[in-house]
C-alpha cells in the first residue's frame, strides 16, 4: 500500500501522545542523522527564520494501486485546513481491507520536511521520522487502547485487522496543549 499524505505524523502522534514520543530510546542512528533530525523537528524560528513555514494545505493522494493494495484508504479528510497545531481536529477516513491484515506487516514510512524550497528526508531517531518496520504492528501496539471514535465506529487502531470495510466519521481528536510537530510543510509516504 503506498499514499501520500501530510496527516499521518499527526495522526500517531496523536494516538501516542507526546510524553511517549519524548521517552523512545534514539537507536542505532548516527550522531549526524540525530543533528538533523533534531533540527528538523525543532521550532524553525529558534534556529533559522523560514517564510510560510505553517502548513497551509492539507492534501491527501493514494499514489498506489488501489486494486492490488490489500487496504486502500478511500477517502482521508482532515479538518480545518489548515490544520492546527494545537487542540482538536477532526478525521474522516473511509479504508478497506480486502484480507485479514495480520503480524508481521513489513512497513516502510517516508517522512520529508520542506526547508526553503528543498524537501529534506527526515531521518529515523527513536522508530520516528523515516524508518522501516519489521513489524508495524509493534508502534500501534503503543497506542495501548484504541481511541474512543475508532471503538463506537469498529475501526481497530491495532492489528490484526479483519477483512472488511471501515468508517471514521467526522470525529473529534484532540493532540491536546503541546504541538507534536513543529510547524512547516510535511510530506509522508507509507508502503506496507
Amino acid at each position: 500500500m503506498k499514499f501520500v499524505l501530510v496527516a499521518v505524523l499527526v495522526m500517531v502522534g496523536a494516538v501516542l501522545g507526546h510524553e511517549s514520543v519524548v521517552r523512545m530510546d534514539r537507536g542505532t542512528a548516527t550522531e549526524e542523522e540525530r543533528r538533523l533530525f533534531d533540527f528538523l523537528m525543532s521550532n524553525p524560528s529558534s534556529k533559522i527564520m523560514m517564510l510560510g513555514s505553517r502548513v497551509t494545505k492539507y492534501k491527501y493522494t493514494n499514489c498506489g494501486e488501489p486494486l492490488k493494495e490489500k487496504m486502500p484508504v478511500s477517502q482521508l479528510t482532515i479538518s480545518p485546513d489548515p490544520i492546527p497545531e494545537y487542540g482538536d481536529f477532526k478525521v474522516t477516513f473511509k479504508a478497506e481491507a480486502k484480507v485479514n491484515i495480520t503480524r508481521p506487516v513489513m512497513a516502510n514510512i517516508t517522512i520529508k520536511k520542506e526547508v526553503g524550497n528543498k524537501w529534506v528526508k527526515v531521518p529515523c531517531v527513536g522508530q520516528i521520522g523515516s524508518c522501516n518496520y519489521d513489524d508495524f504492528c509493534e508502534i500501534l501496539d503503543m497506542i495501548g487502547e484504541c481511541p474512543q471514535p475508532f471503538i463506537d465506529n469498529g475501526v481497530p487502531c491495532m492489528c490484526p485487522f479483519t477483512k472488511g470495510n471501515f468508517t471514521l466519521p467526522d470525529v473529534d481528536l484532540d493532540i491536546g496543549g503541546i504541538s507534536i510537530l513543529p510547524t512547516g510543510g510535511y510530506s509522508a509516504t507509507l508502503n506496507f
